[in-house]
């Protein structure tokens, strides 16, 4: 299951995860991907979904109380921005430890080490290879990726504890 949580604007590149979801499904990978959100792009995006005839494998859910049950139990997040400030939601799944793969633009390029923490794509085609790669190596790549942003919520977790404890003591 893939999942991407943002505003159903142009600035999320959503049109270029309906591509690439139809471009796994051309492939024969079984895939679900489910986007949590609203916007002005909905019709435009229904349309899209329509046309590659992935209705029961693109999913709209719309706006989400909770979507951190839809992050929590995701095989891979993804994130097809053009333009983002701070990947909020990026940082999100950093946290929850989830295989990672999104647009290479310099906001997550700040977040993401490309081949340890997730994957960075520079398009549909290399988004496209990185999720097959982390379907096709579960036990491989996707391990490594949940091992490592473990090890780094550990270290920023920690970080930013001292960092309370001083201010707590001074």
């Amino acid at each position: 299951m893939l999942v991407t949580v943002g505003r159903l604007v142009p600035e999320k590149g959503l049109e270029n995860a309906i591509t690439v979801c139809n471009m796994l499904i051309e492939h024969n990978y079984d895939v679900k991907w489910y986007i949590i959100g609203d916007g002005v792009e909905k019709e435009n995006l229904k349309k899209k979904i329509i046309e590659y005839d992935l209705q029961d494998k693109f999913i709209l859910l719309g706006a989400q109380k909770n979507p951190y049950k839809w992050m929590k139990n995701c095989d891979i997040y993804v994130q097809t921005s053009k333009i983002e400030g701070f990947g909020i939601t990026v940082y999100e799944a950093k946290m929850l430890a989830k295989p990672i793969v999104v647009s290479e633009i310099p906001a997550f390029q700040e977040q993401i080490l490309n081949g340890v923490n997730g994957y960075l794509a520079k398009n549909n085609e290399i988004m496209y290879n990185k999720i097959v790669e982390i379907i096709e190596n579960k036990d491989g790549i996707a391990e490594q990726f949940v091992e490592n942003l473990k090890e780094e919520n550990n270290r920023e977790n920690k970080e930013e504890l001292e960092k309370l404890y001083e201010v707590m003591d001074g």
